[in-house]
């Protein structure tokens, strides 16, 4: 958080992309998980993303959501024409997420997926 903050301090223009957004439940009033903007759309139009949900409020259809409200803002942006993420290959439930959303695995590491949102 520390970081992130510091970067919307010193590019107070452009503090939109370095952001931090909580997802709130409206029934419970609660802190059900996160999604942030890790910068600026590269020379690419790529915007990378990352997110969470917490444990209890996993498999309800809420990151699935907040992803498909944020694929349609992002992708209207200016100068946006990706939206990517990174999984831990046995991450499932983040996968079933992203393909919900159209996402396709466009990379892989030993321990990760990228994945290309469009």
């Amino acid at each position: 958080m520390e970081y992130r903050l510091t970067k919307v301090v010193n590019d107070k223009k452009s503090y939109l992309w370095n952001t931090n957004w909580l997802i709130v439940s409206e029934g419970n009033n609660c802190i059900i998980g996160g999604i942030m903007l890790k910068g600026l759309p590269n020379k690419n139009g790529e915007v990378i993303i990352g997110y969470y949900t917490h444990p209890t409020y996993q498999g309800n259809g809420h990151m699935t959501e907040t992803m498909t409200r944020i694929k349609g803002w992002l992708l209207s942006q200016p100068n946006v024409r990706y939206i990517i993420a990174d999984t831990e290959k046995d991450n499932i439930a983040s996968h079933r997420v992203l393909e919900k959303v159209g996402a396709e695995i466009y990379k892989e590491t030993e321990e990760l997926y990228y994945w290309r949102i469009f």
